[in-house]
């Protein structure tokens, strides 16, 4: 019992490094998405950033669509399924969470998040277990996103809430700079 739990926490320990070592500190956006790609997440599309400092629960539910973002130090809680969907950007220090306890029981319940097409997530944004983000959608600074938030909304405060729509004009700016006039045939 006591060798188990002792290499159990080896194995975390030498799987947290590797993916220091390789992903935090590796000097190519090209061998560093590759890793990614191949040993944590479910499925990652082309043109996708991940800065340094990201990390995931086990990255097995995590999905990324083409040409995401997603900056320093955010975590995603991939208990359940995350789909960050195509052109989406989230700043530093977000959190996507999909994990919760059942209040009578204690036992834990996954309810996957999906954040839709072209969204921007501000710096310090929390996303709960359950919630859904519609297409080209902006989330303030620090917001606490606990219920769905509709497309072409900008939502703010803890409880977001949306406080306008948004137009979308094109051409319009993806994060890697490109400018693209037709949303459904990316580069």
């Amino acid at each position: 019992m006591i060798i188990r739990k002792l290499l159990t926490a080896t194995r975390i320990i030498l799987f947290e490094f590797i993916k220091f070592a390789v992903i935090d500190l590796t000097a190519t956006a090209a061998i560093k998405n590759l890793f990614i790609k191949k040993f944590f997440v479910r499925r990652m599309a082309g043109n996708v950033i991940i800065y340094p400092g990201v990390r995931w629960f086990s990255g097995k539910n995590i999905e990324l669509g083409r040409h995401v973002l997603i900056s320093y130090s955010c975590y995603l809680d991939d208990y359940a399924e995350i789909k960050i969907l195509d052109g989406t950007g989230i700043g530093p220090s977000c959190r996507i969470v999909t994990g919760t306890h059942n209040t009578e029981t204690m036992d834990m319940i996954g309810r996957p998040v999906i954040i839709g097409r072209f969204c921007w997530l501000g710096a310090g944004v929390i996303v709960l277990p359950g919630v859904e983000i519609g297409d080209f959608s902006i989330i303030g600074a620090g917001s606490v996103v606990t219920k769905d938030i509709p497309a072409y909304s900008i939502a703010v405060g803890n409880p977001a809430r949306v406080i306008k729509s948004r137009a979308v004009k094109i051409p319009f700016k993806l994060w890697s700079g490109e400018y693209i006039n037709n949303f459904d045939n990316l580069p």
